[in-house]
Order: C-alpha cells, then structure tokens, then sequence
C-alpha cells in the first residue's frame, strides 16, 4: 500500500467482505501509512450486510485511530514525562496542558500549575465528542494530579519522584533541590516564590550533607564535569546506581523535612 501513496494523501481502506483478520491489518496499514508516508486516514470502511433487514450499512473504523493516538500518548508520556503530547488530541483547551508542560520541563514549576488549574477547571478540557478521550480521562488526571498539593514544597517533591521514576536524573535532582528550599522558605516564614528568600533558604541548608551532595550530583549531571566527591563518582559508573543514590538523597531530604517541621 505505501508504494501506492504519495506523501501527504488521504487514504480511505475498505475492509468489507475482507476476511475476519484483515481489519487489524487494515489497522496496521493505516498507522504505518500515517507514519511512513504521512498520510492522512480519511475512513476505513466496512461493510456488513445483513440477511435479516436486506441492508447492508456501512461502518467507519477510524475511531479505532484515534484510541491509537491516545495509547501512544500514554506510553510516550510514561518513557519521558511530557504530557504536551496529550494537546493535540485536547482541542483548544490542549493548550493549556501543552503551556503547563513547556514550564514543568524548563522547571518553572509555578507557571506550570497555574497553567495544570487552568486546565483542569475547564469543563471542555475532554472533547465531549470524542468518546476516545473520555476512556483516557482518568489516567491523565492521575499523571497531572501534582498540581493539586497544598504548598509548593509538596507539588516539587511529587515532580522529583516522578522524573527519578521516569529516569530523567536531572529534573529529578533539580526539582529535589528546589523542593528542599521550598520547604526550608516556608518552615522560616519566609515569601517562598521571592528569590532572594530563597536563596536565604538554600544558604541555610548548606550545613545539610545531604542537600550538599545533591546540589554537586545535578552539578555533575548538568554540566557533565568529573566530580571530587567519590560517592557521586560511584552514582554516574551506571544508571542503578545513580538511581538508588538519587532515591536515597531525595529520601533523605524528606527526612530532614519532616524532622524541621515535627
């Protein structure tokens, strides 16, 4: 079939009278076609006559496209954590989630929730007429509930567990690092969201060891300079042990949290 289309055409498949199997190679086809020669699937028709009424009514397929689109939404969120893949397939309040999610990756965790609220406070954030997005909606509220924490610290430190979950060690280890301010700034009373408070807050969780090694582990991730700290040399041979030295300093930071504030 891709030999037989150009790129950029619309495509119509017709299944009827096909055998039972070939509606999922027609699925197939179709999604090869979208990727291979970027075409455009106008309809994947089917055909099914019935002896009971006489009547044979015609049937299109191509929502089953559009369910693709979300399954591979989903997936390509969970490998990298960018849910602005969900925007297309939002309508224009996509663009929202599209806005939310340039911020939560530049680490402007702040824009990126007012951005989250605005989105999730729209009645048509879902297309009501595409019943495909209605069977998706509880998983992307789930996969964008931080926004919903209490305080800053809380939604950063949710950020943090979701890229080390996610493997991307250095937003992980960024968003570590500003929740641990966050929470700093808020237990001194402190304005959290102005910098030169914050940056009170960081100057007085240097006397933290581990805040100390986390700020040099994002150093050397960042800026991939050869680190002096033995310990974070061990964390960057391979990716367990940089994971389990990411996990244990973002636990530790927890800890310390909950000490400060008991």
């Amino acid at each position: 079939m891709a030999q037989h289309v150009e790129r950029g055409d619309t495509v119509h498949i017709d299944v009827s009278h096909g055998l039972r199997h070939l509606p999922m190679i027609a699925l197939l086809a179709a999604l090869h076609l979208r990727v291979a020669r970027d075409a455009k699937i106008g309809a994947i028709w089917y055909g099914a006559f019935d002896p009971d009424t006489n009547e044979a009514p015609v049937h299109n397929l191509v929502g089953l496209l559009r369910i693709a689109d979300w399954i591979q939404a989903l997936h390509t969120y969970d490998k990298d954590g960018d849910y602005g893949v969900f925007s297309p397939l939002l309508g224009p309040a996509g663009e929202l989630l599209g806005r939310a999610a340039f911020f939560e990756r530049t680490t402007n965790s702040v824009k990126a929730r007012e951005a989250l609220s605005g989105w999730a406070s729209r009645k048509d954030r879902f297309l009501v007429d595409d019943p495909a997005a209605e069977l998706f909606r509880e998983e992307l509220e789930h996969r964008v509930r931080w926004h919903r924490q209490p305080d800053r610290a809380s939604w950063e430190k949710e950020l943090a567990k979701r890229y080390l979950e996610q493997g991307d060690y250095v937003r992980a280890a960024i968003y570590g690092l500003e929740a641990a301010i966050s929470a700093q700034a808020i237990q001194s009373g402190a304005d959290v969201g102005d910098f030169g408070q914050r940056d009170s807050a960081r100057d007085e969780l240097k006397s933290s060891q581990g805040f100390r090694t986390l700020n040099n582990l994002r150093n050397a991730l960042a800026h991939g300079v050869r680190p002096s700290d033995q310990a974070i040399e061990r964390a960057l041979k391979d990716e367990t042990n940089l994971r389990n030295a990411l996990k244990r300093l973002l636990t530790q930071l927890l800890g310390l949290e909950r000490k400060q504030g008991a």
